[in-house]
């Protein structure tokens, strides 16, 4: 029914905080969890099987794309959902610094109003850890929840400039997006 999508690139390396607490909370809340892990020689792939080595629910997809790449991010998100949505009717992105709010109870009742809803994406809560438990937060709505097979990640078509790059005043080249660029059609929830 749900599944959890994350990506991963350099966690030790770039000191991504709060990751592991991520990664777990994911598995234990999610039917199942895709993780996407980009070339890294920093002993990223080892530390996330270490840490979820209980859990029998992820799947580690590896990937060998350009930190050149000025789709980089979204496209290491979109390796997530297309996976996730091959197991899963509902999609929930989260990066590596964040986590669920709200028990599964809570959630399956959103996602029971949202699978009659026209709209393809739900923008949900989200909270963001930048360096630890207790300071430097945001809880801030996001395109996170999305159903079916329709929807993509990437930059929004409107955001896209004619030399490949992304308008970051627009995008963050990460949107929930159709086949045609076009943002999904989102509904919101106040969680």
């Amino acid at each position: 029914m749900l599944g959890i999508y994350q990506t991963a690139h350099s966690l030790i390396k770039n000191n991504i905080w709060g990751w592991e607490y991520s990664f777990a909370e994911a598995c234990e809340f999610a039917d199942s969890v895709v993780i996407v892990v980009n070339k890294s020689e920093d002993g990223t792939r080892e530390a996330i099987h270490k840490v979820l080595k209980y859990y029998d629910n992820y799947q580690i997809i590896d990937t060998n794309l350009s930190t050149d790449d000025r789709w980089f991010d979204g496209k290491l998100k979109n390796i997530g959902l297309q996976e996730i949505a091959k197991k899963e009717e509902f999609h929930l992105q989260l990066d590596a610094d964040e986590v669920c709010l709200n028990s599964r109870a809570v959630w399956d009742n959103y996602l029971f109003q949202f699978k009659f809803s026209p709209a393809l994406c739900m923008a949900v809560g989200s909270v963001n850890f930048f360096k630890n438990w207790m300071g430097h937060y945001s809880v801030t709505h996001k395109q996170y929840l999305s159903k079916n097979n329709k929807c993509f990640r990437g930059p929004q078509i409107h955001a896209r400039k004619s030399d490949g790059g992304i308008n970051t005043m627009m995008s963050d080249g990460c949107d929930l997006i159709l086949e045609n660029g076009k943002f999904a059609p989102t509904i919101a929830i106040d969680n």
